[in-house]
């Protein structure tokens, strides 16, 4: 968990908005929803960040994330363009 938890921390350092892209994951473990749980209460500790996950509705990561209740951490969207990022914006893959 320490290189992705870094990993989070690095980038909510160098950017005050992250939004981490998930589409494509089609698996989760406890190691990712801590790392994740951690970046939504640092963005929540600090009102001038915006962190946020991008995952289908109809997809096993979102399913993980509504049973250990992330949605009260941190906002979730089913589509980038929903989360507020364009393509031709830069992405900070997480």
């Amino acid at each position: 968990m320490d290189a992705l938890s870094d990993e989070v921390d690095r980038q909510l350092r160098q950017s005050p908005h992250i939004v981490v892209d998930l589409t494509r994951a089609t698996f989760v473990d406890s190691t990712v929803v801590c790392a994740l749980a951690l970046g939504g209460e640092y963005a929540r500790a600090w009102p001038a960040c915006r962190f946020a996950v991008v995952a289908p509705a109809d997809s096993v990561v979102r399913k993980v994330f509504d049973v250990v209740d992330l949605r009260g951490i941190m906002p979730m969207y089913d589509t980038l363009a929903e989360g507020g990022v364009r393509r031709s914006g830069r992405l900070r893959p997480v």
